[in-house]
């Protein structure tokens, strides 16, 4: 499925849910907070092409599972709804073993071996989040948030020992930072335990497309050594299921 497709159907539910709730009479401000902050924390699943293992396509990301934390703060405007700021950190390990293999394929007779650092996102986001009570103490919590995420595209670096020449080949892609604009929905359930204290728990859908400018590559190859340059867009596109607590202020 799409991001298109996913972003459009999350933002069809959180209007129609919304419209729901004030057309039934739902209670809708039935103990929300003045003010809240909360931290959660989950594993973040890759999603198409950011989850890629195929070497031989530019797009593939080659990320593997992952987590996900972050900080929130918010204020009740009303109506249900809430406006609120998010802090973030997303990392996720790479699959470097097939593009050893795609080298491996590319040199017949050679087995590369690697090792590669991990996708890195930190971001700050705002939007609304819209809340109605769907059980005693119980809430679901729509949110759809906007704003500027910084990634790191991970090092790879491979080698061979050439036992013909006597000498070790090695292929290096060098990490490359990049910003770009996120979006970021969620569907969460929040229980109340206490005065103060919720309890959450929920899904988020993480996209965004940094362009990395201009990442370098390293190849030696029989004590040849040359460089290249070259320039590509990632999609960043994550599932991450998070649990967490939550401190509101009344």
């Amino acid at each position: 499925m799409g991001t298109k497709l996913i972003t459009f159907i999350i933002l069809s539910m959180l209007v129609s849910v919304s419209l729901f709730a004030q057309s039934g009479g739902i209670n809708i401000e039935s103990k929300r907070p003045l003010l809240y902050i909360s931290a959660e924390i989950g594993p973040s699943i890759p999603l198409t092409d950011f989850a890629s293992d195929y070497a031989y396509d530019n797009k593939s990301g080659y990320a593997e599972l992952g987590y996900k934390v972050e900080v929130n703060g918010g204020i009740n405007i009303g109506s249900g709804f809430s406006i609120g700021l998010m802090g973030l950190a997303n990392f996720n390990p790479t699959n470097i073993d097939s593009y050893a293999k795609r080298l491996s394929d590319q040199n017949p007779g050679t087995s590369w071996t690697g090792e590669s650092e991990q996708w890195q996102v930190y971001g700050g986001l705002g939007g609304f989040t819209f809340g109605y009570p769907v059980g005693k103490d119980l809430f679901l919590d729509l949110r759809a948030l906007t704003g500027f995420i910084y990634a790191v595209s991970p090092e790879f670096s491979m080698s061979y020992n050439n036992a013909g020449t006597g000498t070790t080949d090695s292929y290096k892609i060098e990490k490359k930072e990049s910003g770009a604009w996120s979006t970021l929905f969620s569907a969460k359930l929040s229980y109340q335990t206490s005065k103060h204290i919720v309890l959450t728990g929920g899904v988020d859908f993480l996209n965004s497309k940094p362009t990395f400018e201009n990442v370098k590559t390293i190849m030696t190859m029989n004590n040849i050594q040359s460089e290249s340059q070259t320039s590509f867009s990632r999609q960043i596109y994550a599932l991450i299921i998070s649990a967490g607590i939550k401190y509101v202020f009344y």
